[in-house]
């Protein structure tokens, strides 16, 4: 085993981590050092926020550009790494990292179920429910930039609004995205003069206004990534939420707001919304495609359930020159809104497969797409860790096939195709190319060498710019899969609101000792 003094980064990365959180009040480190890493592993949640139309990470100027609130049954089991309660996070990158207080029982029989929503300045916001087990997980979030959407979307803002000092809307505001490349539809948005736009606090919008329509067409990856909820969500119908299959013909997004940054969430009279659906779109609950004077359920995303409630029904009118059929309705507020119906032609099964992961790896996402078209199934997607190297599936579309996959970051490393999700449980062999590398680390006082700990803490790798998670260090050590000998490669470990890293040059040894001083 080769031993290393020289401050690979994980040396260093941890050396300024604990300085870091340790502080002037802990007058020997090697008590800082303990009480933040000597202890079991907690249930560690990894979230990700990135860009639909580049799927990488966003990146702000701002230390808060980019925010992640954590709601659910079970919020108040949400702490930072140092298990204090936290369920607000900000940061400059979109990176979040917390943990399931350790009182907390959390299991596969038991998982914590929260809902995550993230914003970003020039993005929609958008929300997204978890299911966490005792392993934890990586998650990620996609938001749409407004100016810079990914093929499926169109969006356009209107600057031309203004609302007198009491609220009142002064001239109607009219606005519509710009038309799908592809089908030709597109959403409109019509705010009557007189209408009085209050924000989420009750507070009127006053002076100049933008409005903004966003449509996505769910007819690329990238749109499909984008919808709320993903393709397997929650609806609500009559006041019952369950779990299905929901594709809509199409999602709009309606937003206004002053220049004080207030943001119109309800209005005090109905507002004109009307979007298209193209012309052979097919009514999934009758099997019958879209006619004149037909109607089709409107629904509206809801952020604090992750659910899209059923709101009333809309008529088509049509077909145009190009074939496709305009849906008018109208709204008292703002949100994510839809046209379609739930796909209950396969059915939902309670109790669904499970997929064991084989082969070398660390940590690996484990994803299930619709063989047919490509589209992801969001919601079921988990990160898998060879310490329970378990997929167990509850609440599946059933008579669906699928393709399972494994991804070690941007790269897939296995896949296999199945019937269903509710079939026989299945086996899915992970193949990682490249060097794997043990890593052990230990701390010590530099007064007392004697008196060592090994750290518990999740590290993550820099591959050609994209961060993504190495695994969990328990008790100091872990493997590494995937390297090349002779790369330097940075590993990150994040921590309060900051990123602290460090470089190792791959040799051709297979495990490495590292091992570092703490100034009492």
């Amino acid at each position: 085993m080769k031993r290393n003094h020289a401050a690979s980064l994980i040396h260093g990365l941890l050396l300024a981590l604990i300085m870091a959180s340790s502080g002037c009040e802990v007058k020997n480190p090697t008590e800082g050092v303990r009480v933040l890493f000597n202890e079991d592993p907690l249930t560690l949640v990894t979230v990700e926020v990135v860009d639909a139309k580049t799927g990488e990470q966003i990146i702000t100027a701002a230390e808060d550009g980019v925010r992640l609130s954590v709601g659910g049954k079970d919020k108040l089991a949400v702490t930072d790494l140092t298990e204090k309660p936290q369920t607000l996070f900000a940061s400059r990158s979109g990176f979040f990292s917390f943990a399931i207080a350790e009182s907390h029982d959390v299991s596969t029989a038991e998982p914590v179920k929260l809902t995550l929503t993230a914003e970003s300045g020039g993005y929609l916001s958008t929300s997204s429910s978890i299911t966490v087990t005792s392993t934890g997980g990586t998650f990620t979030i996609v938001l749409i930039h407004r100016s810079n959407p990914p093929e499926g979307i169109t969006s356009d803002t209107n600057f031309d609004g203004a609302a007198g000092s009491e609220g009142t809307i002064t001239e109607t505001i009219e606005i519509s995205s710009q038309p799908d490349p592809r089908t030709g539809i597109e959403s409109s948005l019509r705010i009557p003069e007189g209408t009085v736009a209050c924000d989420a606090d009750g507070e009127a919008l006053s002076g100049p206004l933008s409005a903004s329509v966003t449509q996505i067409t769910l007819n690329t990856e990238e749109s499909v990534s984008s919808l709320p909820g993903g393709l397997f969500t929650s609806v609500t119908l009559n006041g019952v939420a369950h779990d299905t299959v929901f594709i809509p013909a199409v999602v709009v997004a309606l937003e206004l707001s002053d220049e004080n940054g207030r943001i119109a969430q309800t209005f005090d009279r109905p507002i004109d919304v009307s979007f298209q659906i193209p012309g052979d779109t097919v009514n999934t609950q009758t099997s019958e495609p879209v006619r004149d004077g037909g109607t089709v359920p409107i629904w509206y995303y809801d952020d604090d359930s992750s659910s899209w409630v059923y709101e009333t029904d809309g008529t088509a009118s049509g077909p145009d020159a190009r074939g496709n059929f305009t849906i008018s309705f109208t709204i008292t507020h703002f949100s994510y809104w839809a046209g379609g119906w739930e796909d209950t032609s396969g059915g939902i099964c309670e109790d669904g497969l499970t997929v064991r992961v084989n082969g070398g790896f660390t940590a690996v996402d484990v994803k299930f797409r619709k063989t047919s078209d490509g589209t992801y199934f969001s919601a079921l997607t988990k990160n898998v860790s060879s310490s329970d190297p378990f997929v167990r599936l509850s609440e599946s579309p059933d008579n669906i096939p699928i393709t399972v996959e494994a991804w070690y970051g941007k790269d897939p490393v296995g896949s296999v195709d199945i019937a269903d999700l509710c079939g026989a449980d299945i086996d899915l062999t992970v193949f990682i190319p490249g060097k794997a590398v043990t890593f052990s680390v230990e701390v010590y006082d530099r007064d007392n060498p004697d008196q060592r700990m090994r750290p518990n803490r999740g590290i993550y790798i820099d591959d050609n710019g994209y961060r993504k998670y190495a695994g969990y260090m328990k008790d100091g050590v872990i493997t590494i899969y995937g390297l090349t000998e002779g790369i330097t490669y940075t590993f990150w470990v994040f921590h309060e609101n900051t990123w602290y890293s460090g470089t190792h040059m791959i040799g051709i040894e297979s495990s490495v000792e590292l091992e570092f001083a703490v100034e009492p």
